[in-house]
């Protein structure tokens, strides 16, 4: 599996339907309570692209969304400001949608640390994009996603396989406490008269400084990141070990959230997990 950061808002996973590749993106934070970024999240995205060979006949793509909101857990408990916070949370989502074409959208820091809309009595349910339709939602701690917006007509679906599971990572401080929000999703299609699925092992992390605290090292966020995508990648094996007709589907793994690294560092912390380039494929 090869495995990429890069900064972006959007990202768009291309895979054949033989091998599994990995994408690593950390998205821009906007406090979701006091600005209205909405307008400009797409037009400062990146795009990261997997592109396979020509001699690839079947190739499925997903494009995914992931931003840090910003949101603190007391702005979840004031009237107030949650009428503010649910208003520009669901805007957000909606122009992200909207303007990335998402097959799903991922987000952190939507309350505080270890906290988030459960914990102040609300449900991600409330807000009106997620009423709309089919559209699914999960929301653990404070880490939120959302999926199946139906954004190519040609898809027969983007569904959720497995729950999001929370992992606790260590960080060389205990002040820093990362938790890495691991999800399975599937991804059916209708390519040449047949019907074809693919699944999607998608990780959410961030990496917080807390209030008052020195910020994590780079080595530090190296290793953590490290951590999370080996997490991923024993998931990918679970997947593919299953007793059960999907068991031979492929597996592609991406690492989404905010790991404030940049992203030549990114690709060093991942460098010595990367196999041999398969020449087929173009990693540019």
């Amino acid at each position: 599996m090869s495995l990429y950061t890069c900064s972006s808002l959007v990202t768009l996973a291309q895979f054949t339907l033989a091998q599994s590749h990995g994408v690593t993106v950390h998205g821009p934070r906007n406090d979701v309570a006091s600005n209205d970024v909405a307008s400009q999240l797409v037009v400062h995205g990146m795009v990261a692209t997997l592109t396979p060979a020509k001699t690839c006949k079947r190739v499925m793509k997903i494009r995914l969304g992931t931003f840090n909101v910003g949101i603190m857990q007391a702005q979840l408990v004031s009237d107030k400001s949650l009428r503010k916070v649910i208003r520009n949370l669901n805007r957000i989502i909606e122009k992200c949608v909207l303007y990335g074409d998402l097959d799903a959208m991922s987000m952190c820091e939507v309350g505080g640390h270890l906290e988030g809309m459960s914990a102040a009595g609300i449900s991600a349910g409330d807000l009106p994009i997620l009423q709309q339709g089919f559209i699914g939602y999960a929301a653990l701690q404070n880490y939120l996603s959302c999926w199946n917006f139906n954004a190519d007509a040609p898809q027969l679906g983007f569904q959720q396989l497995r729950p999001p599971k929370m992992h606790s990572l260590y960080a060389w401080s205990a002040r820093c406490d990362p938790q890495l929000n691991v999800q399975v999703f599937s991804q059916t299609e209708l390519q040449g008269g047949r019907t074809v699925t693919a699944k999607l092992v998608q990780g959410n992390l961030h990496i917080r400084t807390p209030h008052g605290s020195h910020t994590p090292s780079i080595l530090t966020r190296k290793r953590i990141a490290e951590q999370a995508l080996t997490l991923l990648e024993a998931a990918e094996r679970l997947e593919k070990e299953r007793h059960h007709d999907d068991a031979s589907q492929p597996v592609v793994c991406v690492l989404l959230g905010d790991t404030n690294l940049t992203q030549a560092q990114g690709l060093e912390a991942v460098q010595h997990l990367q196999p041999v380039v398969d020449p087929q494929w173009d990693h540019s």
